[in-house]
């Protein structure tokens, strides 16, 4: 399942994201598909989240159970931007 953190990553909810990183949630959680908060803000393209997961040392480079990576998610998308943040921060176009 998602945690809290998904569920606001997923919706764009940078309030709520921020204040669940304050009090300890985790970055790199995953949800039964292998999914990272930052999975889902990549692929709905939520560059604010995108940001804040990043600050909060999420895994640029995390494979859900498909093989695909954040930076996959946003370039399937469409996400321009995203792309170009995800790969200012380490993501990998080989992963």
């Amino acid at each position: 399942g998602w945690t809290p953190l998904h569920f606001a990553s997923y919706g764009g909810s940078v309030k709520v994201a921020n204040e669940l990183l304050r009090l300890g949630a985790d970055a790199k959680a995953t949800d039964k598909g292998g999914r990272t908060p930052l999975h889902l803000a990549a692929l709905q393209g939520h560059m604010q989240l995108v940001k804040l997961l990043e600050a909060a040392k999420a895994d640029v480079n995390a494979k859900d159970e498909h093989g695909m990576t954040p930076l996959h998610k946003a370039a399937v998308q469409g996400h321009t931007q995203t792309v170009s943040e995800l790969l200012a921060h380490g993501a990998r176009v080989d992963a």
